[in-house]
């Protein structure tokens, strides 16, 4: 009766042995599709690789880190050469690898969006400029040897970029800042953001696609009587979003949780929330001109009173009555 019932559901053993040698060919030939997204291409290998465990094939973690690397296109030949240098792939999992994958993508997705203008000029220090729309924008005292050609080189810049910043088309993704690890400094492209700005030529940053961006000053973001003041934002011409560096804000004091729908960001002296994030389309956003900050906003049920204690012993007497308890001292504990 057994016997029927396993070549019933799972064939003879000529059926199990062409099923598993079509699986090793379907293996052997794997590769990641053009276009294709990790999290498609997991799904596939994942589905490709319990059929061959189910019919008997065993695996090593290093046999299959490497086959997932080698099935990848060309485009991450970068990526696959950096994890083979850094990581044991005898002690990598294989969940782990995917999520360095997933996380390099999110990376390529941004920096494909973003089209960089690399601008070569002799930049020079402001000796003085007025507010744009009531923002402080402070001289750079480091350089006393800007002459007023040079000065009005930098003026006539910044304008142009005013400018070229108000009529930009992205306007509805402005207002969102992107959480990043692989950036060192917060970045926006927007001045009038800053509540305090200084302008100064501080070179280029680099991105992942090898292009680069002027910086044109830093500043603060934010109120400076508020918990929720960033400082040291980089001013870059040529951004299209803005990023706030997840190592920055750790060296700040601040601690950042994350998981599947959104992401926490604590003072880790008070343990206060001062930022929440959501999770858009597989990237971690703020929005911080409308985020609502907790953070003196107190738990109104972790402070036990005697009134909704005794509540709670003598089987929910009317609220006046126990506050009339409570006050003349009737009851105690």
């Amino acid at each position: 009766m057994w016997d029927t019932l396993q070549v019933t559901h799972e064939g003879t053993s000529d059926v199990k042995r062409s099923t598993k040698n079509t699986f090793i060919r379907e293996y052997e030939l794997l590769r990641m599709n053009h276009g294709e997204s990790i999290f498609y291409f997991q799904k596939r290998f994942t589905h490709l690789i319990n059929h061959l465990v189910d019919l008997g094939r065993k695996f090593e973690e290093e046999e299959l880190n490497l086959k997932v690397l080698q099935c990848l296109d060309r485009s991450w030949q970068a990526k696959v050469t950096a994890i083979k240098e850094s990581k044991d792939l005898t002690s990598l999992t294989l969940a782990t690898l995917f999520g360095k994958l997933r996380e390099h993508e999110q990376k390529l997705h941004i920096f494909e969006e973003t089209k960089q203008q690399d601008k070569k000029g002799k930049g020079v220090s402001l000796k003085a400029l007025k507010s744009v729309k009531g923002k402080e924008i402070y001289e750079d005292s480091s350089s006393e040897d800007s002459d007023s050609e040079n000065f009005n080189l930098l003026v006539k810049k910044f304008k142009k970029f005013l400018r070229k910043k108000r009529s930009s088309p992205y306007k509805a993704k402005s207002i969102l800042w992107y959480l990043d690890s692989g950036f060192s400094r917060h970045m926006t492209v927007d001045p009038s953001k800053f509540s305090s700005l200084k302008l100064k030529n501080e070179g280029f940053v680099t991105y992942g696609d090898n292009n680069k961006g002027n910086i044109l000053g830093h500043g603060n973001i934010g109120n400076s009587s508020s918990s929720t003041l960033i400082k040291n934002v980089l001013l870059v011409e040529g951004l299209k979003h803005n990023l706030l560096s997840i190592s920055q804000l750790s060296d700040k004091g601040f601690k950042i949780e994350f998981d599947n729908t959104c992401c926490l960001i604590y003072d880790k002296l008070t343990k206060e929330i001062r930022f929440i994030g959501k999770r858009i389309d597989n990237i971690y956003m703020l929005d911080l001109e409308h985020s609502i900050t907790i953070s003196n906003t107190k738990c109104l049920i972790t402070k036990e009173d005697n009134i909704w204690l005794w509540h709670r012993r003598v089987a929910h007497i009317h609220m006046d009555h126990l506050n009339k308890l409570s006050r003349k001292e009737l009851v105690i504990g």
